[in-house]
C-alpha cells in the first residue's frame, strides 16, 4: 500500500513526517513506523493516543508495551502483532532534536465466514415477501448483494436494511429466483457467501392451445384432431378438459379425438390448475366440424358433367 502523510511536525525548516509501513493492516501483521527524512534523534517517546509505548535516551530505551521497539538512531518504530485495538493515532516526541509528528494506523480482522439465509426457500409469486439476512466476521465489514452478478440496490419492491446485512424482496415474482450473493469486504480483503437460489411457485398462465399443431379451426367431418394445451407453470399444471362446459374423464395436456362427426363441434375447454399457488387458468376454442351438403356433392356432379361436355365438344 502506498504510505500517506498524517502529519508532520518541524525540524529546524525540514519537514518532519511520520509514515506507517501499512495505514490499514491485518491483525497479527508488525507494523513500522518511520521518520523522514532520515536523521539522527538522540532522544524521544513514542505513544498511542495518549499511551506511552517507549523511550528512549541514546541507546537506552524503556518500553511501556512489550511489543514496541524502537530504532535508536532513526527514532522508528515497531510494533508487533497488532491487534484492532491498536488501531488509532501514534505520536511521536523529541526534545534532541526538537519535533513532534504522528500518523494513524488502522488495523482490521479479515472477512471470514460470509453467509447468507433467507426465510423462504420456496415462495408463492405475488403472495410472499422474502428476506435474506447476511452475516460474517471480521472488522470495519461492508455489504452488499448480488443478483447473479448484479448489484442489488432498493426498488420498487426491494428494500436494504440494517447497513445492507439484510435484502427483502416484497411480493416476491418468478423473476426474482436468484442466485442471490452477500459480498463483505473491508480495507484488507472480502468475502462471498454460498448461493442462495428461490424456487418459486407461479401460474399458470401464458395459456396457449393448439388443434393439429395449428390454429385451424375448422376441420372436416372424419378427421382425426390432436387438441393439445401449455401454460407457464411451476410446478407443471395440471389440466382438464370440458365439452361445452362439461368435463370430460381427460387429465392430460393432450386431447386426442378419432373420426371426428359433426355433432363434435362445440366449445372445448382446457383449464389448467397448480396445487401449490392455488389457482386455475383455462382457455376456451371453439371447433367447426363439417361435413359435405347433398347440395354441394350435387353441384359438383353437374360441373364434372359440363366439363365433360365442353371438352368433347373441343376435342371434335
Amino acid at each position: 500500500m502506498t504510505p500517506q502523510r498524517v502529519n508532520k511536525g518541524l525540524y529546524g525548516a525540514v519537514c518532519v513526517e511520520v509514515i506507517p509501513s501499512a495505514n490499514t493492516t491485518r491483525v497479527g501483521e508488525n507494523v513500522t513506523f518511520r521518520v523522514l527524512p532520515l536523521m539522527d534523534i538522540k532522544s524521544g517517546v513514542w505513544a498511542f493516543q495518549n499511551t506511552v509505548l517507549v523511550f528512549w535516551i541514546g541507546d537506552h530505551t524503556e518500553p511501556q508495551d512489550k511489543r514496541a521497539t524502537v530504532n535508536t538512531s532513526t527514532g522508528a518504530l515497531t510494533m508487533s502483532s497488532v491487534t484492532v485495538a491498536d488501531s488509532g493515532v501514534y505520536r511521536l516526541k523529541s526534545t534532541n532534536p526538537p519535533i513532534q509528528a504522528n500518523a494513524t494506523l488502522t488495523v482490521l480482522e479479515p472477512v471470514s465466514n460470509v453467509v447468507a439465509k433467507v426465510s423462504v426457500s420456496d415462495p408463492v409469486e405475488f403472495n410472499d415477501t422474502v428476506t435474506l439476512t447476511c452475516s460474517a466476521s471480521g472488522s470495519s465489514l461492508s455489504f452488499k448483494w448480488l443478483n447473479v452478478s448484479s448489484d442489488i440496490t432498493d426498488s420498487e419492491h426491494i428494500a436494504l436494511k440494517d447497513d445492507n446485512r439484510t435484502l427483502i424482496i416484497s411480493n416476491v415474482s418468478r423473476f426474482d429466483h436468484g442466485p442471490f450473493y452477500c459480498v463483505v469486504s473491508n480495507g484488507i480483503g472480502n468475502g462471498t457467501s454460498p448461493a442462495q437460489n428461490l424456487n418459486i411457485s407461479y401460474g399458470p398462465d401464458g395459456m396457449n392451445f393448439t388443434i393439429n399443431g395449428s390454429q385451424n379451426r375448422v376441420f372436416p367431418a372424419g378427421s382425426n384432431l390432436t387438441l393439445f394445451c401449455s401454460a407457464k407453470s411451476s410446478p407443471p399444471a395440471q389440466f382438464q378438459w370440458a365439452f361445452n362446459g362439461k368435463f370430460l374423464d381427460k387429465k392430460t395436456p393432450e386431447l386426442q379425438m378419432k373420426n371426428v362427426p359433426e355433432n363434435k363441434s362445440g366449445n372445448y375447454t382446457c383449464q389448467a390448475h397448480n396445487n401449490r399457488t392455488l389457482r386455475y387458468r383455462s382457455l376456451t376454442e371453439t371447433i367447426i366440424i363439417r361435413s359435405h351438403s347433398p347440395e354441394l356433392v350435387r353441384l359438383s356432379i353437374q360441373a364434372v358433367a359440363l366439363l365433360s361436355f365442353l371438352l368433347a365438344v373441343f376435342l371434335q
